[in-house]
């Protein structure tokens, strides 16, 4: 008896450390793709997918990677130059990176590697250049336009939504598009949709900001003012989508994207609450947004073309 007693003991203890090991890595592969930023860069990605639907050109799977290496090399450079800062607001991120920093530069030079590689292969001249000024764009974001937002308000913004639409025109070169009214069009269209966003998600890191001396629009406006300013970018910016199909510059099937605004409109009115979790609604939902575009999209042509 005290045998059996003694080997079910031994089976559960080893079971006990085989959860606890799979446990281990789940909680590693989360932190990494949250942390590491893969999560953003996945959405970066399906953005594009959105993009080539709504320009008529034909699907370029590569196109997806390059674009996912350039947001990583952009998103851990940014990390690893403000780590110490950053623990303000994303500790937990903060505490994951470290125990990674002597890797990061390796591991961005490897992103980098990537696309450049990638573009190299795969793109022509005009979309190796551009791509190239895309990247550099990133560069000076960490390295000088944060510094400009202590002296110009909602400046990182700006910047930010700015090279996000730029994206039209690389994704244009790419594929050899034709840089017509459509491609303006919807240049505006995502520097309004990233500004809306990207201005949410500073609602999360208020501290860290207010600690480097950012305006950022959220600490410029304040709370309430600020939310009431996104709630009317947020209708500007679906008010010219329905436009633009009116007047026949996007396709019909981008109508669907006006389901959108309340999309927008759901997360920007629950930032209202007093205990609102502001990581988890710009991590999941704000993030998450343009990752939903693309299948939208998908939907929105099928149903008027029985594609």
């Amino acid at each position: 008896m005290n045998e059996t007693n003694n080997v079910c003991g031994v089976v559960f203890h080893d079971y006990s450390k085989l959860f606890n090991k799979i446990k281990e890595v789940k909680t590693l592969f989360k932190n990494e793709f949250i942390y590491g930023g893969h999560w953003l860069s996945l959405g970066v990605s399906t953005f594009t997918v959105a993009l080539m639907f709504l320009i008529g050109v034909s699907f370029k799977f590569e196109l997806l990677l390059i674009v996912y290496f350039l947001s990583q090399s952009v998103y851990n450079y940014d990390h690893f130059k403000w780590i110490e800062i950053d623990a303000t607001d994303n500790p937990k991120r903060t505490n994951y990176l470290s125990k990674n920093y002597v890797f990061i530069p390796a591991i961005i030079l490897f992103y980098t590697s990537m696309f450049f590689i990638l573009l190299s292969l795969y793109g022509n001249f005009e979309s190796l250049i551009f791509g190239g000024l895309l990247l550099l764009l990133g560069v000076i974001y960490t390295n000088k336009a944060k510094k400009l937002t202590t002296k110009i308000p909602g400046f990182k913004n700006y910047y930010t939504s700015i090279s996000a639409s730029l994206l039209v025109v690389f994704i244009a070169l790419y594929c050899a598009h034709p840089l017509n009214l459509q491609i303006l069009v919807l240049v505006l269209f995502v520097f309004l949709c990233f500004l809306v966003n990207t201005s949410f998600c500073d609602l999360k890191d208020l501290n860290a900001d207010k600690k480097q001396g950012l305006i950022t629009l959220p600490l410029y406006f304040g709370e309430k003012r600020f939310l009431q300013t996104l709630h009317i970018l947020n209708a500007l910016t679906f008010l010219m989508l329905a436009l633009s199909i009116i007047l026949g510059i996007l396709p019909p099937f981008a109508s669907i994207l006006l389901i959108f605004y309340f999309y927008c409109f759901y997360y920007i009115q629950k930032a209202r609450r007093s205990k609102t979790n502001f990581q988890y609604l710009s991590t999941f939902f704000a993030d998450g947004e343009f990752i939903l575009w693309p299948i939208f999209l998908f939907l929105g042509k099928m149903a008027i073309f029985g594609l």
